[in-house]
Parts: structure tokens; C-alpha cells; sequence
């Protein structure tokens, strides 16, 4: 499946955490993927990644084998700054450290569904962003 589904990408804006800024997604996520990231970077937002989890994570969800497979299995889906946004939690705010909140509109505008919109508050996933729709840009 991965052979035939996953891509690797190279995404500026990850240099500093992943080699050279190599990962792997699903081919069909990919542009909107470097777009969106291209996107944070032009807006000099860059450097409220503070940490990059991965995207590409074959796995169920919580790391739990009785829930379904998560959207990292199908490479469709990406955390950052974990640490400061955990599983079930209220994401950080605008101006907290590792908060993502300023990114959000621009993933948005590029496909992305962000977990810190999900209900209910115990499933909320502030570090998550999961692709759900073609960009209309």
C-alpha cells in the first residue's frame, strides 16, 4: 500500500526537524500539503512549529487496536506541537506557547480540518490537522 499511496515530499518550513525536510504523505495530498506549508512560511509563521510528529503514523487511533485505523495510517494527516496541545485537552490560545491558532485558517484554506474544532471536548486534538477536501484556490 505505502509503495503505491505515499509520497515523499520535501516542505521548507520542516528542515529544521525532519532530514531535509523530507516526509512522507499520500500522493494525493501532497501539493495542497506543500502549499499550505509554503503558505505558513510566506506569512512568516514558520516559526510557531515548534515540534512536527509526523504524518505518515500506520496506527489506530490513541494508539488503541479496539478504535479504527487513524487518518496517519492513509498519510492524509499531520501533529505538530504535541507537547503543548494534547489529546482531549483545550488546545493553546492565541499568543500561549505552542499554540497553533494562527495556522489554522491557512491549512484550512488548503483542505485541512483541524482537531481542535472536534467534539466532543474529550476527542478535541489540538495538534492534529487532517485533510478533508480538495483546495478551491
Amino acid at each position: 500500500w505505502a509503495r503505491d499511496n505515499t509520497v515523499t515530499v520535501t516542505i521548507d518550513e520542516l528542515k529544521r526537524f525532519t532530514r531535509d525536510g523530507k516526509i512522507q504523505c499520500h500522493r494525493a495530498i501532497a501539493p495542497s500539503l506543500q502549499a499550505a506549508f509554503a503558505e505558513v512560511g510566506r506569512r512568516n509563521l514558520a516559526d510557531r512549529i515548534l515540534t512536527w510528529e509526523g504524518c505518515w503514523v500506520p496506527r489506530h487511533m490513541g494508539w488503541n487496536a479496539s478504535r479504527p485505523l487513524s487518518r496517519h495510517s492513509w498519510a492524509i494527516a499531520f501533529d505538530i506541537n504535541a507537547h503543548w496541545n494534547a489529546y482531549g485537552e483545550a488546545p493553546k490560545s492565541k499568543g500561549e506557547v505552542g499554540n497553533v491558532v494562527e495556522l489554522v485558517p491557512i491549512f484550512e484554506s488548503f483542505g485541512f480540518a483541524w482537531g481542535g474544532y472536534f467534539r466532543p471536548d474529550s476527542l478535541r486534538d489540538g495538534m492534529h490537522f487532517e485533510f478533508c477536501k480538495p483546495s478551491t484556490s
